[in-house]
């Protein structure tokens, strides 16, 4: 009887997809259609070229690399050697304790590279490995490493670029109604206003636009508004992501050599504090028991006092009250 085998993942497409997959192909077209319709049309006329030129290029850039990261298949060279795909349905922990011992994976069953580790969900081998991305459905390991940081470098661009420039209109929105210097609608009111009608503009007579048709400027600042908190937000993710990578790469670690690491010092602070309290904590201890023993109140010992004691006691007090 043949061994039952479970499959193992190729790259991020295979099903079931990831929902964060679906917020990252949402965001994507939000950013694409605002910018595109919206935020540049609203920019003086001499910026908009450079205004789609530019985010053109950063976000054509971060779909490739997004989508390359995620069609990649990041698993050792010596998976796609066997003869028999897929893993083992089980490991057997009473004799092995991981699932790759002595550079032998036992769910793979065959040789693999030094920094491979066998991803869990995946199910496979993963060559260099550094982390399973959610947002990519798929492994970053040693074939997609650099192009995932391609992806968080150029995504990092475009949403800082987005939010600023919506952020720029939204101030302006409220400074820029008399000189139109950065907001499209009032320099074209003050281009056909007469002179005497330059110091009446107001928010209200400028036309502002939406997907190329005329809208109300309530609509226009809550998209700005919007659109501005979002490119921040993921700003915000994505400097902190690549941040985090750029430790690592001084560092010369992946990410999953870092969790062992701070696995292993945890584990040897626990033990170093179960066989041998600091300094610090005998003194806690020795505090805590001063306390204990300040707060318990003496008893206070009670003499008996016999009846022949006390009858000498009242006739001593009757003589001295007669001398005097």
């Amino acid at each position: 009887m043949l061994e039952s085998r479970l499959p193992s993942r190729t790259n991020g497409l295979n099903l079931p997809l990831h929902p964060l997959q679906f917020l990252v192909l949402f965001v994507l077209i939000y950013f694409g259609l605002i910018w595109n319709c919206v935020t540049v049309p609203a920019l003086p006329t001499v910026w908009q070229p450079a205004g789609y030129t530019i985010l053109a290029v950063i976000l054509i850039s971060h779909v490739i690399t997004y989508a390359v990261a995620t069609i990649i298949d990041p698993a050792d060279e010596m998976i796609s050697h066997r003869l028999v795909k897929g893993t083992s349905a089980s490991l057997d922990r009473s004799i092995h304790k991981h699932a790759i011992e002595n550079n032998f994976c036992y769910l793979c069953e065959c040789m693999v590279g030094d920094k491979s580790k066998h991803c869990s969900i995946c199910n496979k081998c993963v060559e260099v490995f550094d982390h399973h991305c959610v947002w990519l459905n798929n492994c970053v390991g040693r074939k997609n490493y650099r192009t995932f940081i391609a992806c968080l470098f150029t995504g990092l661009m475009g949403s800082i670029i987005i939010g600023s420039i919506n952020l720029m209109l939204f101030i302006a929105y409220f400074t820029d109604k008399n000189r139109g210097d950065i907001l499209q609608p009032y320099a074209e009111l003050l281009k056909t206003s007469t002179e005497s009608q330059v110091s009446t503009v107001t928010t209200g007579t400028a036309q502002f636009y939406l997907f190329f048709r005329p809208a109300p400027y309530e609509a226009f600042l809550a998209i700005v508004a919007l659109t501005t908190v979002m490119g921040f937000i993921a700003s915000g993710l994505l400097v902190h992501l690549l941040g985090f990578h750029v430790y690592l790469w001084f560092k010369k670690l992946t990410t999953y050599e870092l969790i062992i690491q701070e696995r292993e010092k945890a584990d040897l602070e626990a033990q170093r504090k179960a066989s041998n309290p600091s300094i610090q904590e005998r003194e806690e201890q020795a505090t805590t028991s001063t306390s204990c023993l300040k707060s318990v109140k003496p008893k206070r010992s009670i003499v008996p006092v016999s009846t022949t004691s006390m009858k000498e006691l009242q006739q001593k007090q009757k003589t001295e009250y007669s001398l005097v």
